[in-house]
């Protein structure tokens, strides 16, 4: 399954090296992402299944600034949304670490994104509003990076339009073939997860 990210405006916030915010938040509709609106569902971000998350910097995999399986990267849900709190590196290759923490405490730097995919095949719904805009919710998904990014505005929607474009047209399949499309892309979620650690 491909993957998808969104982002949004945080409220980052830098205590000493720790820095922290929210890359998600739930029941907030997003704008338009060509033909449909989206919203997360409370407690939708599988944290167990997300195994091996990163911070990075403007979606950039080479400036990893912490990990969840180091413990260096915490990700939790409470009300507001995925909230993420990352104690970060004293120095890195690829990113200027000090530079950062002032840009977040100035707030010259705001924007947090996350990539993810669906879940299973219960991990999102379709409907379609009074005013004919489609409406997708995320119930159910495994999160794969969380990035701080100066450029909240980046949405990539190729893979949700796609899913849209089979909402708007879909029959209902028969429930042998549900079944293998989704063992398929288990599989696939797994096979990313692996490289993703690797």
């Amino acid at each position: 399954m491909k993957l998808e990210r969104r982002s949004v405006v945080a409220d980052l916030r830098a205590d000493g090296r720790t820095i922290s915010g929210y890359a998600a938040k739930f029941n907030t509709p997003s704008q338009d992402l060509g033909g449909f609106i989206e919203t997360i569902a409370p407690g939708a971000f599988d944290l167990a299944a997300s195994t091996s998350v990163i911070l990075n910097y403007d979606h950039d995999n080479r400036a990893i600034l912490g990990r969840t399986e180091s413990g260096t990267l915490k990700l939790s849900q409470d009300d507001v949304g995925l909230r993420f709190e990352c104690e970060l590196p004293e120095q890195s290759p690829s990113v200027n670490v000090a530079g950062l923490i002032e840009a977040i405490g100035r707030g010259d730097l705001r924007g947090c994104s996350f990539a993810f995919t669906i879940a299973d095949e219960e991990g999102e719904t379709w409907s379609r509003g009074e005013d004919g805009l489609a409406s997708r919710t995320l119930l159910k998904v495994v999160i794969y990076d969380v990035c701080v990014t100066p450029c909240p505005a980046y949405l990539d929607t190729d893979v949700a339009v796609r899913r849209l474009e089979q909402f708007s047209t879909r029959r209902p399949a028969p429930a042998s073939t549900l079944a293998s499309i989704n063992a398929a892309a288990r599989r696939l979620a797994q096979q990313v997860a692996s490289a993703l650690s690797a």
